[in-house]
């Protein structure tokens, strides 16, 4: 299926994301952030971008420090540098619980001279549709790499 690029709200930033499968949040309004919805309803995305530049290594704490504002437990499971597109990023998967549900976000974490990009996925439980539940992460693993995978760093 043809790909649609979603502009970042700031920055040279962006996504391809397949549009069979994900849907734009037009009710979102913030400046620096984008969300999606998967189309089964159990999957969830965020583009953020500022134009500010944080370096890479202190991406990692800020990531963790953004997922404690709404779920105090958060632990990294893995990190990993990733290549996309000629970029390096910091590939980070991390639990949490959100409203007693547990949830798993993944995603990418950049920082250079164009500004930061975090691009995150998370999936949610059947009963509570804000963040996606461990148990349906390996359901759309293939899904949320690909979303993932479309980030887009400079024009």
């Amino acid at each position: 299926t043809g790909k649609v690029f979603v502009k970042a709200r700031k920055g040279p930033f962006g996504v391809w994301i397949d549009p069979q499968k994900w849907t734009q949040d037009s009710s979102e309004e913030d400046p620096i952030k984008i969300t999606f919805n998967h189309k089964s309803g159990d999957a969830y995305a965020m583009v953020i971008s500022e134009r500010i530049s944080v370096p890479m290594e202190s991406l990692k704490k800020l990531a963790v420090a953004n997922a404690k504002k709404v779920a105090p437990d958060v632990k990294i499971v893995s990190e990993e540098k990733r290549v996309v597109k000629g970029k390096e990023l910091l590939c980070l998967k991390l639990t949490a619980t959100v409203q007693g549900i547990p949830a798993i976000y993944y995603g990418y974490y950049y920082g250079g001279s164009e500004g930061t990009l975090q691009v995150t996925t998370y999936t949610a439980s059947k009963q509570v549709t804000t963040y996606t539940a461990s148990n349906f992460f390996d359901e759309f693993k293939q899904d949320l790499d690909d979303f993932l995978n479309g980030t887009q760093i400079g024009q």
